[in-house]
């Protein structure tokens, strides 16, 4: 009863309005955690701190923190 046909944009777009997609710490691959992320964010507002710092510092790469400070990832995270 629960299921129903639609398209793979039908089913998405229904995923995301029940929020069913795991993100964040819930997402299996991820190396990083809530308070990691808030700590990311303020650190690089200090004055000197640079993404290529941030990303040895938390063993990530730089895409990664410069996506995190854009809130391009992480984007559920206050």
């Amino acid at each position: 009863d629960h299921l129903f046909l639609g398209t793979r944009q039908e089913n998405s777009v229904d995923r995301d309005a029940k929020e069913r997609q795991a993100r964040g710490e819930d997402s299996g691959p991820a190396k990083l955690t809530e308070d990691i992320v808030r700590e990311i964010r303020r650190e690089y507002e200090k004055p000197g701190v640079s993404l290529s710092m941030l990303a040895a510092r938390f063993s990530v790469g730089a895409p990664c923190v410069h996506a995190i400070v854009r809130r391009k990832n992480w984007k559920h995270v206050k």
